[in-house]
């Protein structure tokens, strides 16, 4: 799988938003990076970063949509929590040395074009 572009994301029309998803996506193309060169203790660093900004992200969106009355905030906010428990769960699978980067990368590359395109765009 090749890196993915920004310039094939949709945007959401919120500078700061928009700046937080083209970091997440440059983490994800990341990942790929450190992959083929074997880095896999960068991976590992990586991946925790990225769920901490995951975290931050997802709480800064969140106040915004709760500030504008949202309409689908809360469906929003359980989609984040689940993401969440699912990247936890490739960390941990990760660390186990299980063989599951392509899994993990691909799903990672699904969730950034879903979360921008369905649930931001709302």
């Amino acid at each position: 799988m090749s890196l993915i572009l920004w310039e094939h994301i949709s945007k959401t029309d919120h500078d700061e938003i928009d700046h937080q998803h083209q970091r997440m996506l440059e983490s994800i193309n990341t990942l790929r990076v450190l992959h083929q060169r074997g880095q896999q203790a960068a991976i590992a660093i990586a991946l925790d970063d990225i769920a901490v900004f995951l975290q931050q992200h997802f709480a800064f969106e969140e106040r915004l949509m709760h500030d504008s009355d949202y309409t689908y905030l809360e469906p929003h906010e359980i989609a984040n929590k689940l993401f969440l428990k699912k990247l936890a769960r490739f960390q941990q699978r990760f660390a186990a040395q299980e063989d599951m980067f392509e899994e993990m990368h691909a799903s990672l590359t699904r969730w950034i074009g879903f979360h921008i395109h369905m649930m931001n765009r709302q």
